[in-house]
C-alpha cells in the first residue's frame, strides 16, 4: 500500500430511495382512485335502489330489539337468581341474625 486513501464511489441508494417514495406515491394515488371509484359506484347503485337502505335498516333494527330483549332476559335471570336462597343458606338463617331488617 502506498498510503493514499481509496477512491470513494457515490453510492446509488439516494436515487433507489426516491424511486420508492415515487412508487409508493403512485401505488397510493392508484389505491386512492379505486376506493374512491367503487365507493362512487355503490352510492350510484343505492341511489338506483333505494329499497335495499330501508331494508337494511329495518334488519339492523329487529337485530338490535332482538338483542336488546337477550340482554333484558339474561339481567332478569341473574336479578332472580340472586334473590333465591340454597337450602343450605335457609337452614343457617335465624330470626336473631345479624342480617335482619328490623336492625335487632
Amino acid at each position: 500500500m502506498n498510503g493514499r486513501r481509496p477512491v470513494r464511489r457515490p453510492s446509488r441508494r439516494p436515487r433507489r430511495r426516491k424511486n420508492q417514495r415515487l412508487e409508493q406515491v403512485i401505488l397510493g394515488a392508484l389505491a386512492a382512485t379505486v376506493v374512491l371509484s367503487l365507493a362512487a359506484s355503490v352510492l350510484r347503485w343505492l341511489a338506483a335502489h333505494p329499497w335495499t337502505v330501508a331494508a337494511a335498516l329495518l334488519a339492523a333494527a329487529a337485530g338490535a330489539r332482538a338483542w336488546r330483549r337477550r340482554e333484558a332476559a339474561r339481567w332478569d335471570q341473574v336479578r332472580a337468581s340472586g334473590l333465591r336462597y340454597a337450602l343450605g343458606q335457609l337452614d343457617g338463617l335465624h330470626h336473631r341474625g345479624s342480617s335482619s331488617r328490623c336492625g335487632t
